[in-house]
């Protein structure tokens, strides 16, 4: 199982991300096995992959496929719904 997380800015193409939740949400999107670990691991950087991921969890959940997680949203709810009753696995972090 895994804690529930907050959003500080909305996840999105047309958004300014927070990168500290670009990589939470990398973190918690793999776990949940809807992005692949790169070879080095995770950065913060947000990029497309995570916006792929946040389609295919929001496609595999029945919510609106819109690639956008915000701190009140839908999207974010249902993911740490989603983390509270899965298993914890670590998805490995760049440098670390």
């Amino acid at each position: 199982m895994r804690t529930p997380f907050r959003l500080n800015k909305t996840i999105g193409e047309a958004y300014d991300m927070d990168l500290a939740d670009a990589l939470t949400a990398k973190q918690a999107l793999a776990d949940l096995g809807h992005l692949e670990v790169p070879d080095g691991g995770f950065d913060e950087y947000p990029d497309r992959p995570l916006i792929e991921a946040v389609k295919s969890f929001q496609r595999a959940e029945g919510l609106a496929e819109d690639g956008v997680m915000k701190p009140d949203g839908p999207t974010l709810a249902r993911l740490n719904d989603v983390l509270k009753t899965s298993p914890t696995l670590a998805a490995p972090v760049s440098g670390r």
